[in-house]
C-alpha cells in the first residue's frame, strides 16, 4: 500500500496533528484525547448538558475509550460526573472550576495547533480542505 492512499494520508495528518499538540499539552499534564474532550465541554458545548454517550457519538469513540479518558480527567480534578436530572441512568459530564480556569488557554492552543498543521496551505486550500472533510465526515 502506498502512502498516497487517502485513508493513510488522513491518518498520517492526524498523527502529525498530535505531534504538534502533545508537547504543548504536556505542560497541562493532558493527552490530546483528554484535551479534545475538555475542549468539547468548555468551548463547543459550554452551556449544554453533556452525557458520556454524547462524547462517544461526537468523536466516534467507543464506550470503554471514553470511560478511560473521563476517569483520568476526573482523577486530575478537571471534570465531575453529576446525576442527570432527566435520566437517572446517566450522568452529566461537567468541567470543574480548575478546568474552566484554562478555557482561554485551551481555545488559544487549539487555534495554534490548527494553524501549525495547515500552515503550508493557502486560504483557498484551507477552505477547500474544510469543505472536503465536511463532505467526507457528514
Amino acid at each position: 500500500m502506498e502512502r498516497n492512499n487517502i485513508a493513510i494520508m488522513i491518518k498520517i495528518a492526524s498523527i502529525m496533528f498530535e505531534k504538534i499538540a502533545n508537547p504543548a499539552l504536556a505542560e497541562y499534564d493532558l493527552t490530546f484525547s483528554q484535551f479534545k474532550i475538555l475542549k468539547y465541554l468548555m468551548v463547543y458545548k459550554p452551556d449544554e448538558p453533556t452525557r458520556q454517550i454524547d462524547l462517544e457519538e461526537f468523536f466516534l469513540m467507543s464506550n470503554p475509550t471514553v470511560t478511560g479518558i473521563l476517569n483520568n480527567l476526573e482523577k486530575k480534578g478537571l471534570i465531575e460526573r453529576r446525576p442527570n436530572p432527566e435520566d437517572k441512568r446517566s450522568k452529566l459530564i461537567v468541567p470543574t472550576e480548575k478546568a474552566l480556569g484554562f478555557t482561554r488557554e485551551f481555545y488559544d492552543l487549539s487555534d495554534k495547533f490548527d494553524k501549525e498543521l495547515i500552515a503550508k496551505l493557502t486560504d483557498e486550500e484551507r477552505e477547500e480542505m474544510r469543505r472536503l472533510l465536511v463532505k467526507i465526515i457528514y
